[in-house]
């Protein structure tokens, strides 16, 4: 198993309350309803509106679990990817700013 650890920005001019209902109403079922059969797992931690923490330049963090790293890249193949999924995140997503990185499992440590 591999994971995808995204800290996703929002784009200017979408306000945090646009951001987060766009990612939890609209991008998220997007993303499991035309990409779920390569995911083993889709996580969103959806920044706190006060929250504590270094800077305010990433609003939420995803996390996507794929079976192999092969996964991963026929996810990001995968032509509904372009068409509706990279689209959608043009809407609400200053792309340009995503930090990402594909990680092994997490190590429990408690």
């Amino acid at each position: 198993m591999v994971v995808l650890v995204a800290l996703l920005p929002r784009k200017p001019g979408v306000s945090k309350e646009d951001f987060h209902r766009h990612w939890r109403e609209r991008h998220g079922p997007l993303v499991v309803e035309t990409l779920g059969k390569h995911l083993l797992g889709y996580e969103q931690f959806h920044r706190l509106p006060d929250a504590m923490g270094s800077g305010d330049e990433w609003d939420g963090v995803a996390i996507q679990r794929f079976e192999s790293e092969d996964a991963f890249t026929a996810f990001l193949n995968d032509p509904a990817y372009a068409e509706k999924v990279a689209a959608d995140e043009q809407q609400f997503i200053d792309v340009g700013r995503i930090v990402w990185f594909v990680a092994q499992p997490p190590e429990r440590l408690v």
